[in-house]
Parts: C-alpha cells; sequence; structure tokens
C-alpha cells in the first residue's frame, strides 16, 4: 500500500491526490470504524459502515441517510465563532422563557454588530 503525501505532489491536482487517498482510506477503515465503535451505535463518518451498523438504529439511520446529506460545514470565516456564540445564546435565551421575538432581535444585533450591518439580511 502507498501513502499519498500531502500537499500533493508538484504537478498534481488537490481533486486527485484526495481521490487516491479516498482508495486507501476506504480499503483499510471499515473494520477500524467498526471496532472503535464497538456495541454503542452512532454516526460515523463512512456510509457504508453507518448502513451497517445503524440497522436496528431507526433515528440514526434517519439522521445519517436523510439529514446529513442536507448539511453543510460552517462558513470559514474569522467571525463565525463569534456568530455561533450569538446563536447559541439566541437558543439558550428562548429556551429560558424570552420571546422569540426579542431573542431574534438581540440575534441580528450581535450578528451585525461582528459581521458588518452590510452583510446580515434583514427579514
Amino acid at each position: 500500500m502507498t501513502v499519498t503525501a500531502w500537499p500533493p505532489p508538484e504537478g498534481e491536482s488537490r481533486t486527485t491526490a484526495v481521490s487516491r487517498r479516498g482508495r486507501i482510506i476506504r480499503r483499510v477503515l471499515p473494520d477500524a470504524v467498526k471496532t472503535l465503535i464497538g456495541d454503542s451505535p452512532r454516526i460515523t463518518p463512512r456510509k457504508d459502515v453507518n448502513f451497517e451498523i445503524l440497522a436496528k438504529e431507526p433515528l440514526l439511520s434517519f439522521i445519517s441517510q436523510k439529514v446529513l446529506p442536507l448539511t453543510a460545514y460552517r462558513p470559514g470565516l474569522a467571525v463565525y465563532p463569534q456568530v455561533s456564540q450569538a446563536l447559541q445564546q439566541a437558543t439558550a435565551d428562548i429556551v429560558s422563557g424570552e420571546s422569540v421575538d426579542e431573542a431574534a432581535a438581540t440575534y441580528q444585533s450581535a450578528v451585525e454588530k461582528v459581521a458588518g450591518a452590510d452583510k446580515v439580511a434583514k427579514s
């Protein structure tokens, strides 16, 4: 088995290097992931492993097959941790009894402060 260097060798595209690395990972990891999981089912990064270990877990199967494909990684922006914190605070405020409108207004204000009002949509 060969190990692919990262960053890709000169003249090789990132896509090719990732693809080559993916083939290596697919050959090596299924059993390792299953060993790591043990008897406690959980969602893994591998669809083939999820299909097998989540077969008797309807909620986790649903999340793995229907919800996760709709998600995306958070934006790679320097201000995003502050946006995330503001969202967590808004959620906590609502759970603690604050009105949704008040929490949303506070969240909007916080995001405008860190990202700039010109970058925040208004409803």
